[in-house]
C-alpha cells in the first residue's frame, strides 16, 4: 500500500499504481524473469504517458526504436 501511494499523483489510489502482479491477482507468482518485469515496466510507463510512445522512450532511457521493438516483441498496445 505505501509503495502505491508513493505512485499515486491523485487522492485516490487507483488500480494502475497498484503493483502487476496485484492488479491481475497473480500475488502467488513473483516475477523473476527479466523480460517479465521489462514487459511490465514499458506496460505502466506507456499507461502513465497515455500511450505517447516518444515520451515513454524518454522515460526509460532507451531509443525510440528500441521501444517499438520491445512493444512488438511484447505483444503490448
Amino acid at each position: 500500500m505505501e509503495r502505491a501511494v508513493i505512485m499515486e499523483d491523485g487522492a485516490e489510489i487507483q488500480v494502475q499504481s497498484l503493483p502487476f502482479d496485484i492488479q491481475t491477482g497473480r500475488g502467488d507468482l513473483p516475477a523473476f524473469h527479466l523480460a517479465t518485469i521489462e514487459q511490465n515496466h514499458i506496460r505502466k510507463i506507456l499507461h502513465y504517458t497515455n500511450g505517447n510512445k516518444a515520451e515513454t522512450a524518454r522515460l526509460l532511457d532507451i531509443g525510440l526504436a528500441t521501444l517499438y521493438r520491445k512493444i512488438e516483441e511484447y505483444g503490448l498496445k
